[in-house]
């Protein structure tokens, strides 16, 4: 059996999986209480903004494969617990440093806004 690896780009796209790894630009994270089957859960929301990347690196959901990923301008993730965000010496340059996290326990990431290039794409074809 083949496991097919996806990237996705559009709008509304999501993966899920007990641990996502992140990257981008600039990585905002803040803690909500949400009623979940009439508990309330502690939940991690994190905001990825500038040409962000998540890929499910274990235990995927149903219909999710290890490996498949997102890649946009902003994406929005939640999960129970997120890694320390770590800035990369390796990555971008002086002054556009990328940082790096983990989101880990029962994670979700989906596309708010697609890379600018695919929207122009978007665009124009609907134009014609």
């Amino acid at each position: 059996m083949e496991m097919k690896v996806r990237e996705q780009y559009h709008v509304g796209a999501m993966i899920k999986g007990e641990r996502i790894a992140a990257k981008a630009r600039s990585i905002r994270k803040r803690t909500r209480s949400v009623k979940q089957n009439g508990k309330t859960v502690r939940r991690i929301f994190a905001k990825l903004t500038g040409t962000a990347y998540c890929v499910i690196e274990s235990q995927p959901a149903a219909a999710y494969n290890i490996g498949d990923s997102l890649k946009a301008e902003i994406i929005n993730g939640i999960a129970d617990k997120i890694g320390s965000i770590k800035v990369s010496a390796k990555e971008g340059t002086s002054r556009h440093k990328i940082q790096t996290t983990n989101l880990n326990g029962d994670a979700i990431c989906v596309i708010e806004r697609p890379l600018r290039y695919i929207r122009e794409a978007l665009a124009s074809q609907q134009k014609n």
